[in-house]
């Protein structure tokens, strides 16, 4: 029979994990880190204490993302719920500043506030199957609604473009909190990137430049030469 402390004492031990890991998979990477080393940060006997909680190294990865996600979507789409009583967000700009906030885990009064992001960008480069296939099933639904809206806003850029676009906006969002989240940690080593006090607001100048542009011309060309290359191939076949 488990007793009531043994249950807290199991509930200690997985908190005390995941903040380890957390901070060892989102500064070195999954493939750096094994549970082995996660057990012997904690204090724990062996890997297999590690095991014993969380099954694998790869659930225990899922359990984080589902951790940061829970957080980051319910913020989104509180964000959104309440631009929407308004009427709808009034500017790119706004949305973009909604899928960039970091003050989420700050808020959340995370021990480990520093380490979300940073997280989801290294298994965004790593190990994307397991990154997306955690985010499934809904999971995502505030960052859905954000570019839903983006959609709606810049209907006037041709669709492919924009979904190249915010393809490329989106793995750059990643890559810039990422940093910014690094430099609440370290920030003399990331002085000369976010020191200034404009930094983050050109930031947003440069997500909302990079969805919103004008297509060039030669964009455009390309775009018409694979449209008819499309149409061309689909007349012969």
């Amino acid at each position: 029979m488990v007793t009531e402390r043994t249950k807290n004492q199991n509930q200690k031990s997985r908190v005390r994990i995941k903040a380890v890991a957390l901070k060892l998979f989102a500064t070195r990477g999954m493939a750096d880190v094994s549970t082995r080393e996660i057990a012997q940060v904690c204090g724990l006997r062996n890997a297999g204490s590690v095991n014993y909680h969380f099954g694998t190294k790869q659930e225990l990865v899922a359990e984080l993302v589902r951790d940061a996600s829970a957080l980051i979507e319910r913020d989104r789409n509180t964000q959104l719920d309440y631009l929407e009583s308004l009427g709808r967000p009034r500017s790119v700009r706004e949305v973009v500043a909604i899928l960039s906030d970091m003050s989420i885990f700050a808020k959340s009064g995370s021990t480990n506030a520093e380490y979300g992001m940073r997280l989801l960008n290294m298994l965004y480069l790593q190990d994307r199957p397991l990154l997306f296939s955690t985010l499934g099933g809904g999971a995502d639904s505030g960052t859905r609604r954000c570019l839903a809206h983006l959609r709606a806003m810049l209907s006037h850029v041709p669709a492919s473009i924009l979904r190249l676009r915010m393809m490329l906006a989106i793995q750059y969002l990643f890559a810039a909190t990422s940093t910014r989240e690094a430099a609440v940690e370290a920030p003399e080593a990331w002085s000369a990137l976010w020191g200034e006090p404009y930094a983050w607001s050109n930031y947003l100048d440069t997500v909302e430049g990079m969805l919103s542009c004008p297509v060039s011309q030669l964009t455009q060309q390309e775009l018409e030469k694979a449209a008819a290359a499309f149409t061309g191939g689909t007349a012969t076949s």
